[in-house]
């Protein structure tokens, strides 16, 4: 398991499955990540709060907005992110 941490954004941790472990087959190597409740409720909060009109129109504004399938999706995530990190 690695942790790592800095002051510019979230700490992330990674867990590498053990290579000699025995797995059932057929069974993926990957993990349920869950938000902690206490980064939950910001996150719901920062969510319940967005204005949908302002959303699509800062999401349709951007310059990086493709004319691709997702296209509109990938903007209006692109925008959540800039917006919760309070760019």
């Amino acid at each position: 398991m690695d942790v790592r941490a800095d002051s510019h954004g979230l700490p992330s941790v990674v867990l590498h499955p053990s290579p000699t472990q025995v797995r059932p087959a057929g069974l993926d190597p990957l993990a349920r990540v869950e938000v902690a409740d206490e980064h939950r409720m910001d996150a719901v909060s920062f969510l319940a709060a967005l204005d949908p009109v302002e959303m699509e129109r800062a999401a349709l504004a951007r310059n990086d907005l493709e004319s691709v399938p997702a296209g509109v999706t990938a903007a209006v995530l692109r925008q959540l992110v800039e917006w919760a990190r309070g760019d």
